[in-house]
């Protein structure tokens, strides 16, 4: 089973109860190719939201590049109780192998995942947030285990009551920086140099109280923080389409 060979993929952030509905519509069929457009022929997303699941598919190794669906792993898919839970364990830990090789789950807390998948993939703050949540949740629903800081959440974006959609969107860029520039954890002292970088869903507060500090953000952290705001830049069109879908 090929996972995560290709070094372009990307780590996945869709909803984690769309994850679960594709993963269990491998139970009752066998479809030879998954695209958009299936995805929302079968109402797990719209069209505008269904490329993140089809980032997951590819994360695990469920489809390539083209669609196609790996029938031993669908048929797989298909197993019940605890073969099903062994399996889907493989899988995460395969697809997961460079975080599960980075960090140690019983000792790390969600903002270290989170931080590793803004350095690591060079995904901004909101995506490697929703990345993180979708993450642990595949974790905690097949039972790899974890800290108990970890364990004492559940992993899902928020609910509400909308017709047959049971999941909340997650917020909007805009409505993360809003919030974002209403906070006032910034410590106000002239006895500090602030290097702070923003954009929506982004927010690297760098502080140093000496040179040495000082030296050490410009030449190992604001490296890092560039590679972010790069990233959501990239990202930014596929944010976009996330926006528009939050304001029907």
């Amino acid at each position: 089973m090929k996972i995560q060979e290709d070094k372009k993929l990307r780590i996945p952030y869709a909803s984690p109860g769309a994850a679960r509905q594709v993963i269990d519509l491998f139970r009752r069929m066998t479809p030879k190719k998954i695209t958009t457009k299936f995805i929302a022929d079968n109402k797990i997303a719209t069209l505008s939201n269904a490329f993140t699941l089809i980032d997951m598919l590819l994360w695990f190794g469920i489809i390539d590049r083209d669609g196609n669906v790996n029938n031993n792993v669908a048929q797989k898919l298909k197993l019940v109780g605890k073969d099903k839970e062994d399996f889907m364990k493989e899988i995460i830990k395969k697809s997961y192998a460079e975080l599960f090789n980075a960090m140690d789950l019983k000792q790390v807390s969600r903002n270290d995942i989170q931080n590793f998948i803004v350095s690591h993939y060079g995904f901004g703050q909101a995506q490697a947030k929703y990345a993180a949540i979708l993450f642990l949740n595949f974790c905690q629903t097949y039972g790899i285990e974890m800290s108990e800081e970890l364990k004492k959440r559940q992993y899902k974006f928020s609910e509400r009551k909308k017709g047959a959609r049971t999941e909340k969107k997650p917020k909007t860029i805009g409505q993360i920086d809003k919030q974002e520039n209403n906070d006032n954890s910034y410590p106000e002292t002239n006895e500090q140099i602030a290097i702070i970088i923003k954009a929506p869903g982004i927010n690297f507060p760098f502080y140093a109280k000496n040179k040495e500090e000082f030296e050490d953000i410009v030449k190992n952290k604001l490296p890092k923080a560039i590679i972010g705001v790069r990233s959501f830049l990239d990202l930014l069109p596929e944010v976009k389409k996330r926006e528009e879908e939050n304001v029907e």
